[in-house]
């Protein structure tokens, strides 16, 4: 295994059982697993899938660990799974499940909200501080978690402690669960760019932060009264319709 990847690979029964329960079947979807390694959650993943008449796909950029999946019969790409999901077209009714790699978490969650269709569910275990961050509510509101919660609301279904992977990580993990919403507005890329520039200088307040892409008098009609509010401060939903009325001044 290539150090390179940063894989921990989870080794609790217990956690894995816990992962399995939580996953919501539909009829004749597909599971993805990102990152399977030596395949300790692998294999249950299958036999959920046996159980439950769904599809299975193993996506694993290590060349060793990929053709060791292979040889056991499992379905297996080796591949990188940020560029597979983004230019695969055929994925539908599927759910998202991994122990990945820390450092991919923001483009992985980028990456699957801008997905057509994105996934029904996504169950990945992640570093505790960034599922903290991608959970957050006001005051404590942030970039990640607005990218997030706008597409997908969201649940920690445990907190690990590092003697649950191999090799140890140096810090705790959590498993989150993300629900796709019903409703996402059409097109997140004006939205992605009013949360950019609301939460871009952090100290600053929201209309100052505003004032950078729209004029003094936008942003005043966009905040009202709460000229000296943060962005931080704001919920998922007030941030939703504020994106709204935002692009209607940068378009």
């Amino acid at each position: 295994m290539k150090k390179s990847l940063g894989q921990h690979f989870l080794i609790n029964d217990s956690v894995i059982n816990k992962i399995l329960e939580n996953i919501i079947v539909t009829p004749k979807m597909t599971i993805i697993e990102i990152g399977p390694g030596e395949g300790f959650l692998t294999r249950p993943l299958i036999n959920f899938c046996q159980e439950n008449d769904c599809e299975f796909l193993a996506l694993e950029k290590d060349d060793y660990l990929a053709e060791k999946l292979l040889q056991e019969g499992v379905n297996v790409k080796n591949t990188d799974a940020l560029e597979f999901l983004k230019n695969d077209t055929s994925l539908s009714n599927y759910t998202v499940v991994g122990n990945i790699p820390y450092y991919i978490t923001g483009n992985l969650l980028r990456t699957l909200s801008e997905k057509n269709p994105r996934p029904n569910q996504v169950i990945i275990m992640i570093q505790s501080e960034v599922a903290d961050r991608i959970l957050a509510e006001p005051p404590k509101m942030n970039l990640l978690a607005a990218a997030t919660q706008v597409w997908a609301s969201g649940v920690v279904l445990a907190t690990l402690s590092p003697e649950n992977f191999n090799p140890p990580p140096k810090v705790y993990s959590s498993i989150i669960s993300l629900k796709t919403r019903d409703k996402v507005p059409d097109d997140l890329s004006f939205y992605y760019d009013f949360i950019r520039t609301a939460f871009k200088q952090p100290r600053k307040t929201f209309y100052n932060n505003l004032r950078e892409r729209i004029t003094p008098a936008e942003a005043r009609r966009l905040v009202g009264d709460n000229e000296n509010i943060r962005a931080q401060e704001l919920d998922i939903n007030t941030l939703t319709q504020m994106a709204k009325l935002y692009t209607s001044y940068i378009t």
